[in-house]
């Protein structure tokens, strides 16, 4: 029922469309059995690379995918989707929705009353706020001083990759170390996104050799104009740009 789950782009003209209810199809779940064996990160792994490395066609409806593998011992629900869609608070939300009903059928929590939108209709009114003047004019004026991107040495140019793939490298901070780096930081007056911010700079101004440039920023940027604010799904995904300086 989730309109942003029916959306559609147009990448000529930069345009998103939700496609009417009555006009997407059932969407069939597709089961890998695996007969006898029981489950496996092998067997599990070879779906779950096939399936995250699966390009969308962003102009045809569905732009995700479920797949189920079928263990003797358990059933595992694999779910693709494309991130164009969904940022990563309504990502978190919609996998919240479908264990909630595998686990409890009857009290199915209903969709907001408001839609994303509504969301995008409201925020055009915001380009009519003293605010939002006000933010133009600072960008405007600072638009002009501001450093291009860093440039970062490269194994391959981007243009001679035909199918780029994806890794996550993850790294734990014991927990006594965060603690004592969050305490550095809040003595000194300092926030831990802007440290944390400021050390990653500090990598990119290493390996670009480069004092000054632009870092993009992302924001996850909900504004509450509706109490069911957090229950709607979408991209509210916006960026920022970070000016970093570390000629001093």
């Amino acid at each position: 029922e989730h309109e942003a789950l029916r959306i559609v782009f147009c990448p000529n003209t930069l345009k998103q469309r939700y496609l009417p209810i009555d006009e997407v199809n059932e969407i069939s779940i597709p089961i890998n059995d695996f007969g006898t064996r029981k489950r496996n990160e092998e067997d599990l792994n070879q779906v779950r690379n096939r399936l995250s490395h699966h390009v969308y066609d962003i102009t045809q409806f569905p732009l995700f995918t479920h797949e189920c593998s079928r263990f003797e011992d358990s059933v595992v629900l694999h779910f693709s989707i494309d991130l164009i869609m969904l940022d990563v608070q309504s990502r978190l939300s919609l996998f919240g929705m479908i264990d909630s009903m595998y686990r409890d059928k009857i009290n199915i929590k209903k969709k907001p009353d408001v839609t994303f939108k509504d969301y995008q209709d409201y925020t055009q009114f915001l380009n009519k706020s003293n605010w939002y003047r006000k933010d133009k004019e600072y960008w405007l004026n600072k638009i002009q001083k501001m450093p291009l991107r860093p440039t970062l040495s490269l194994n391959t140019h981007p243009e001679k990759i035909d199918k780029p793939t994806f890794s996550e490298s993850t790294m734990f901070v014991p927990a006594h170390v965060w603690e004592k780096f969050k305490y550095k930081c809040t003595s000194q007056g300092l926030s831990i996104s802007s440290t944390l911010l400021s050390l990653y700079g500090k990598v990119i101004s290493y390996f670009s050799s480069q004092n000054e440039f632009l870092i993009t920023v992302t924001l996850f940027n909900r504004y509450s104009f509706h109490e069911q604010i957090k229950d709607i799904l979408g991209d509210f995904t916006s960026t920022i740009l970070f000016h970093y300086n570390n000629t001093n």
